[in-house]
């Protein structure tokens, strides 16, 4: 793995089931906004399918938004994207990266750069405390 594939790695939160758009909204980033201590801000991209002859349908294409927090002295600040397949499930949370800033060690010299990757770490762990607390679904 390549240096800015490693930092990409860890600014990636991969879910181990998908979720929808409505289950983000309403329980995980309240679980997030609670656990980690920050604030989220978040847009829904909605998309439209048009079929000729049948019903249009509307599904959430994308959820972007930023995640702030400020423990004293640090403050974190991350923008994120979460793309949709068709059926609006979700299968991850991606922070975003700088441009020029293209392995985890040219990150963190970054102004805010230490407390994004640190911010991405307590995400990661408050995410994976969310699923192992999480009802199973059962078809």
């Amino acid at each position: 793995m390549d240096k800015l594939e490693e930092l990409l790695d860890r600014l990636t939160i991969k879910f181990p089931v998908p979720l929808t758009a409505g289950e983000i909204e309403i329980k995980l980033f309240e679980y997030l906004k609670s656990e980690v201590q920050c604030t989220i801000n978040y847009t829904l991209v909605i998309h439209g399918l048009k079929y000729p002859g049948r019903k249009s349908e509307r599904y959430t294409a994308k959820i972007k938004g930023s995640i702030n927090r400020c423990i004293g002295d640090e403050i974190a600040f991350s923008s994120f994207t979460m793309t949709s397949d068709h059926n609006d499930h979700f299968v991850d949370l991606k922070i975003q990266t700088v441009p020029g800033y293209d392995s985890i060690e040219e990150f963190e010299t970054f102004p805010s750069g230490s407390g994004e990757l640190k911010l991405a770490d307590d995400l990661r762990k408050s995410i994976d405390s969310y699923f192992s607390q999480r009802p199973k679904r059962t078809k």
